[in-house]
């Protein structure tokens, strides 16, 4: 048996604020990183961060810090 349209929209919209909460802990532990990689204070970090809006630069951005951040050590 079929859920109802209203069921459906429930568990949509259910799935959907899981996914979102799921993507707000992702862009989280990201910044925390690109904190402690960027070598700056956490005003200044969630300034520059939150410019960067595309997820392919913030990830290129975080993969050449910490690299950099290896290579000093």
């Amino acid at each position: 048996m079929r859920d109802s349209p209203k069921i459906q929209t429930e568990k949509f919209m259910s799935a959907v604020g899981r996914g979102l909460r799921t993507w707000t802990k992702i862009e989280n532990a990201m910044f925390l990183l690109f904190t402690q990689v960027s070598g700056t204070d956490q005003h200044r970090a969630t300034l520059i961060f939150a410019a960067i809006i595309s997820l392919e630069v913030r990830l290129s951005i975080l993969n050449t810090l910490r690299q950099t951040d290896k290579a000093e050590v």
